[in-house]
């Protein structure tokens, strides 16, 4: 029981106060909190106008402001598709460890399905003209030296 007196005078003697930091009014206006300077003038009462429509205004470049990121495009996309169907072909043949656990496996149906997404990937990008002449010869290098290496894993015909 006295314990419990205790405890009940405890309670009251704590006082918790519940101070509001937020600068910002409910209304908009700006608040001053004790012992700190308002930086910036209240806003004028009325109607705020309405936010405008469409993408978000976008830096100059040089004025020190920051850019959005712009997205890749498809073409550009296609091309990072063929560099990784390429690495996952090497890795499906055996030839290059896995990146993440360092093992080297093999699995040809794997390295087939590679070696024909990087076909198909690496035509429909010359049939758009979105490589160069070089750009195709080299493709065209890294396809010849993939589906070699299958017929020779493989021990058959492409």
């Amino acid at each position: 029981m006295i314990e419990e007196e205790k405890r009940a005078s405890n309670e009251e003697e704590e006082e918790i106060i519940v101070r509001d930091r937020r600068r910002v009014t409910m209304e908009g206006t700006i608040r001053q909190i004790d012992g700190e300077p308002t930086t910036k003038e209240t806003p004028p009462p009325g109607p705020q106008p309405p936010p405008q429509a469409g993408p978000p205004p976008q830096a100059e470049p040089g004025t020190g402001g920051e850019q959005q990121p712009q997205l890749a495009d498809a073409y550009t996309l296609a091309k990072i598709m063929l560099m990784e169907f390429q690495a996952r072909a090497w890795q499906y043949l055996g030839l290059i460890p896995n990146p993440v656990t360092n093992v080297v496996s093999s699995d040809l149906s794997q390295a087939r399905f590679a070696i024909d997404m990087f076909a198909v990937v690496a035509e429909k990008l010359a049939e758009v003209g979105q490589l160069t002449n070089e750009e195709q010869r080299e493709l065209q290098r890294v396809l010849s030296d993939l589906r070699i290496n299958y017929v020779q894993r493989a021990g058959g015909g492409f």
